[in-house]
Formats: structure tokens, sequence, C-alpha cells
């Protein structure tokens, strides 16, 4: 796995600092203008995963921060320098689930969907969410939207879970997913040919092949769970001025905050103090 790279805020170049403090903290006066970027993104991970190794000594939840830490480790793994996934990386982060790091957290880029994988005793737990929210969802919310995750749970059993043949299927479907796009996922109104692809551009992707699409798929050696999810109050902003793609919230930024307050509720007796 990736190693953390070294070096603190007082390393990193201005953009990225301005980067992170946008997306992080959403201030009131936020960019005109989309600015993601691999760069940014990694800094991003490397960010939060360093904030939890300094957190880390003379903890009680030691093993909860740690897990914590090698599923930060993972996401980072799974992913190409374009931001998608590989199949074979994937594949090696479902094989290294164990007791010690029982849980990892997948990034469905072009799907905006989120995957948590969770090892338990005898089964493998599929957690699927959306990421950004609609863009309407935004703009016609006054405060903070109310959102619930995960949307889909799905449990297998280890012993299919454990086998060379269902990892392989599942990496390569989700590798797909997160490298292809579907134009009916495109939640835009009826318009001129014209106005519909600009405004397909601009607005989020349903997540549906993955809650809903990759769910199913899972319930041929699976079934259907209810689990304890989380309702998380989320803030987020629509800001465009003349720019083809507008400002949004980061969609990583949120999958690492839902993947590690449900991770950590669970790991820990006291997950919520932990997160918090």
């Amino acid at each position: 796995m990736a190693p953390a790279q070294s070096g603190g805020p007082d390393q990193m170049s201005r953009a990225v600092l301005e980067y992170l403090y946008h997306h992080l903290f959403l201030p009131p006066k936020l960019p005109t203008a989309d600015d993601a970027s691999q760069k940014n993104e990694t800094a991003l991970l490397i960010f939060v995963q360093q904030s939890l190794e300094r957190f880390l000594p003379g903890r009680r939840d030691e093993k909860t921060v740690k897990a914590s830490i090698s599923m930060l480790k993972s996401l980072r793994a799974s992913r190409t320098p374009q931001g998608c996934l590989k199949d074979t990386n994937v594949r090696n982060v479902l094989q290294g689930l164990s007791a010690q790091a029982p849980v990892a957290v997948l990034h469905i880029t072009e799907q905006n969907a989120g995957v948590l994988i969770g090892r338990k005793p005898d089964s493998v737990r599929f957690e699927m969410f959306e990421l950004s929210p609609t863009n309407e969802a935004v703009t016609s919310t006054r405060g903070r939207l109310i959102r619930r995750f995960p949307a889909t749970a799905v449990e297998i059993p280890r012993a299919d879970f454990d086998t060379e043949a269902f990892r392989v299927v599942v990496a390569k479907t989700l590798t797909k997913m997160s490298q292809q796009t579907v134009r009916e996922t495109k939640q835009a109104a009826k318009k001129s040919k014209k106005e519909q692809e600009q405004e397909e551009s601009r607005e989020t992707t349903d997540p549906k092949i993955v809650t809903e699409l990759f769910a199913c798929m899972l319930r041929g050696c699976g079934k259907e769970v209810v689990c304890k999810g989380i309702c998380k109050n989320t803030r987020d902003e629509v800001m465009s001025k003349d720019s083809k793609f507008p400002w949004r919230r980061s969609s990583l930024w949120l999958l690492l905050r839902v993947a590690l307050q449900l991770s950590m509720t669970r790991l820990s007796g006291d997950g919520h103090n932990t997160y918090s």
C-alpha cells in the first residue's frame, strides 16, 4: 500500500491549502469554478490519514483508529493516478481484509457513489451510498441537507467472499463502474439538445448503477440487510460564474467522513466520541 507522504500543512502549496480550506470548512467566500484535481484529492487523503496517525498515540481506542488508518491506506492503494479504480488493486484490497483491518472503502467516481466493505466473522457486508447530492437538492434547501447513509446493504457469506472467483468479479465490476459514465444516470430536464448537454455536464450522477444494480448482483449470492446507519446534516454549495463546471464540495471528503463515522461507531463502543 502507498505509504503516507511526509510533510504537514507548512509544506503544502498555497493552492492545495486553499483547496483543503474551502472543502473542509466551507467558508462564506468560495471559488466559482470546479477545482477538483487528482493532486488535490491525493493531498486530502494524505492530510486525513496523517491527522489520524498524529491522533493515535495514547488512545484507549487504538484498535479502532488503526483500523481507520488501514482503511484510508487501502482506499489510496485502490486508486490509479487518474483517481479511478484498478481491478488488481481492488482485488488486493478485498483480499487484505482481516481482523486487524476489517473495513475498506472504495470511491466509485463516475457513479458518484461510495462502497463500504466490512468483514465480520461469518460474512462480509457491502454498503452502498450516494456521495454528492443533486444541484437541485442543494440550491432548493435552506440550511443543511439531512441525508441517511448507507442507501442499501447486502451481506455475503464469508465462504463465497473468500473465493478468488468472487473477488475477481467484484473487482472488475466496480472498476468498470468507476471508469465509465452512463448518460441515463444524469438527471437533466427535457430541454434543447444543447441546453440538455450543458446541464448534464453540470449535474451530478444518479448512483443507481451502484446502489441498485450492483446491490442486485450481490443479492444473487447474499441477502439484503437493514443495518444501523447514520444521518448527517451536510452542507454543500453550487457556485458558478460563467464556468462550464460549477464548484461543488468534494465528494471524496464526504466519502471519508461517512466511512470514518460508520466504521468507528461500529468498531468501538465509544465510536461516536472517537469520530467526533
